[in-house]
């Protein structure tokens, strides 16, 4: 039992006590006045017994005032049933002491016999009272029977203190029996006090509950499935449903609900129609689960008003088919109008580039150069808003074919590298050795999608290099697009591939166009099943990563190398265009050598220095008319089939490679 139960048991007693002591003093009170007078009717008047008498009230005065000072406190909050405790034992140990007293001094009379039988008797009478407290029973027996049992035993007489002796034993024997049925009396207050405990926790356990069902938001109600009938709502739902009806519009849904709730353990958000208030029904998401306890079967139903929800389900269905069939006006306009423009467009560029061969002053071709210059700009333009029309109206399809993959990756780097070159920006096309010379799929998607990306990188590169690879995965096709641009801030990247997105508002004002060549980039590699990716740091570059599931076709019959054994050094001052060389080196068997005196070739990119082994010289495009005359100079971009041509030229294995 902890402190609280103690205390509150120790409080029962208390109050029992305080209930059979006026009994003590009574009886002390009423005895006293009859000693009195027995022993002046007997002849004798010891001096003692008045003095006996007078402390006899006196004490009864005090435990009256003490009994009263304890009602009192006892409804005050600072009762401290621990305190009444000792004083009541006090008090009984006083009031044993003085009947101890006048045993002490009545034994030699009569033998001392009936006094002892006196005082007996009065212990017994006192037993019934004070036996809820055993100690209090205790201080006042004990003292009460010594008195007189000390004087017989001191006088010497052995017969009567005998005699006497039993009246002791007899009042231990119910004492004994007394203390058990106290600590019985004990142990049945405290059972007493834990059964009010627990009533009490647990009536506060079920108003706490049936406070916070009544408080939910979410509408509860108890009902007994035999009888169709609302045993408990909450207020929440007693202000939705209308009460004193059927809750369930369908007669059937509850007997349901019952059934896959008994089935399945519970049922969650079934979507019902309910009787509101006033008899409007409205729908509900409905989960109910079954209550044991209350005689038949019952169900705990809880629900929530979906009518809102449902509306706005509506308005969004039918906003979205407004939205869309807009978005296809808005693409069926764009496509018409972009066809209509480059129809003139055309026009304007044709004239353009025959006008710029005629007879023309300084002057005249300058201008003439702004136009087509203006014109190839504007059907770039025209070119990308028809194609993200048509995707946005979901009429892009594939056209998948066998193609070489080589060639559209050198045709595109062909088409930047002479913007590229303007800048003095090297354009490389890097192609794995082992990789695969034939794919099926969509090769003009894939050349688009290649030619946005170059064209951005050779629009924000300054200076450096632009490398284009391809190379194999375990998903198929692996193409790079990496430059030595001003990079890309990572708040940006997030947003680089949505429409109209130019980086920062700057890159408008400073390079043009519509910010739809990487939406329309991504969106065509999606279509071919692949994914786009862009990882950029400012000031370290920008790389674009596509990977494709295209297939790679099995080669029909595979040619031997045309430069097997070939020992090849390559000089260049650009690391990715040496790795590119070489990679064509050893598509056709070569070996790179590590210096020019190991080689039986040499490739210097430019002028290079002094060799007596046989060179041969890669320039740039632009140089390329001037210089390559002679045979022995390769254009940049190097493509495989002018990389080996020369080659042969230069060993006198074959004619000169065509002009380009």
């Amino acid at each position: 039992m902890d402190g609280k139960e103690d205390r509150a048991a120790a409080s029962m007693r208390m109050d029992a006590l305080a209930r059979n002591l006026p009994l003590t003093v009574l009886s002390g009170l009423g005895l006293a006045p009859l000693i009195l007078t027995g022993w002046f009717v007997g002849g004798a008047r010891p001096g003692w017994l008045a003095v006996w008498c007078l402390l006899v009230a006196a004490l009864a005065g005090g435990q009256t005032a003490l009994l009263g000072l304890y009602r009192r406190r006892r409804r005050r909050p600072g009762y401290d049933p621990r305190f009444w405790e000792r004083r009541f034992l006090l008090a009984c140990l006083l009031w044993g002491g003085l009947w101890g007293l006048y045993g002490f001094g009545a034994a030699p009379f009569a033998g001392g016999i009936p006094t002892v039988l006196l005082l007996t008797a009065l212990a017994a009478l006192s037993m019934p009272g004070l036996g809820v407290f055993p100690p209090a029973l205790l201080a006042f027996v004990l003292p009460t029977l010594g008195g007189p049992l000390l004087r017989l035993a001191l006088n010497g007489d052995a017969a009567r203190l005998s005699l006497a002796g039993l009246a002791p034993l007899f009042l231990a024997l119910l004492s004994l029996a007394l203390w058990r049925a106290g600590r019985a009396q004990q142990r049945s207050v405290r059972l007493a006090f834990s059964s009010r405990r627990l009533l009490a926790e647990l009536r506060a356990g079920q108003e706490a509950t049936r406070r916070l069902i009544e408080a939910s938001p979410l509408p509860l109600l108890l009902v007994r499935v035999t009888e169709r009938r609302v045993l408990f709502a909450n207020s929440r739902a007693r202000a939705l449903l209308d009460e004193g009806r059927e809750v369930f519009v369908d007669p059937l849904a509850l007997a349901a609900i019952a059934g896959e709730a008994g089935r399945l353990g519970a049922l969650w958000d079934q979507e019902m129609t309910l009787r509101g208030a006033a008899g409007r029904p409205f729908q509900a998401l409905v989960s109910a689960a079954p209550l044991r306890g209350y005689g038949d079967a019952a169900l705990l139903i809880g629900f929530y008003d979906v009518t809102q929800r449902k509306l706005l389900e509506e308005d969004l269905r039918r906003a979205k088919t407004e939205a869309e069939a807009a978005s296809r006006a808005k693409s069926d306009f764009l496509a018409m109008i972009s066809h209509e423009i480059r129809t003139p467009m055309n026009g304007v560029a044709a004239m353009a580039e025959l006008l710029s061969k005629t007879a023309l002053d300084m002057e005249q071709r300058g201008m003439v150069a702004v136009v087509r210059h203006s014109a190839d700009h504007l059907l770039g333009i025209i070119d990308d808003i028809l194609d993200f029309s048509k995707i946005e109206a979901g009429r892009m399809g594939l056209d998948n074919q066998p193609f070489a993959l080589r060639r559209q990756v050198e045709e595109v780097a062909d088409l930047v590298a002479t913007r590229a070159g303007e800048k003095g920006v090297e354009v490389v096309v890097d192609i794995a050795p082992d990789l695969p010379a034939r794919f099926h799929g969509d090769a003009g998607k894939l050349r688009q999608v290649l030619t946005n990306l170059l064209g951005n990188a050779a629009k924000f590169t300054e200076r450096g290099h632009i490398r284009l690879a391809a190379e194999a995965d375990a998903a198929g096709l692996v193409l790079r697009v990496d430059d030595t641009g001003p990079g890309i801030a990572a708040d940006l990247q997030a947003r680089l591939f949505q429409p109209f997105t130019q980086g920062d508002g700057t890159v408008a004002r400073c390079f043009g166009g519509t910010g739809l060549g990487l939406s329309i980039s991504r969106r065509l590699v999606q279509l071919m099943g692949g994914d786009i990716a862009v990882d950029s740091r400012p000031g370290a570059g920008t790389s674009f990563r596509v990977s494709l599931p295209l297939v790679a076709l099995p080669a029909q019959s595979a040619p031997p190398p045309r430069l097997a054994g070939l020992r090849v050094a390559v000089s260049s001052a650009t690391r990715p265009l040496r790795a590119a060389v070489e990679n064509l080196l050893r598509a056709e068997g070569a070996l790179p050598a590590a210096d020019a005196a190991a080689a039986d070739l040499v490739i210097q990119d430019g002028t290079g220095p002094a060799t007596d082994r046989p060179c041969l010289r890669l320039v740039p495009f632009y140089r390329f008319e001037a210089q390559g005359a002679a045979g022995d100079v390769v254009r940049k971009p190097v493509h495989l089939e002018d990389l080996v041509r020369a080659i042969q030229h230069v060993r006198g294995e074959g004619a000169a490679p065509p002009a380009a």
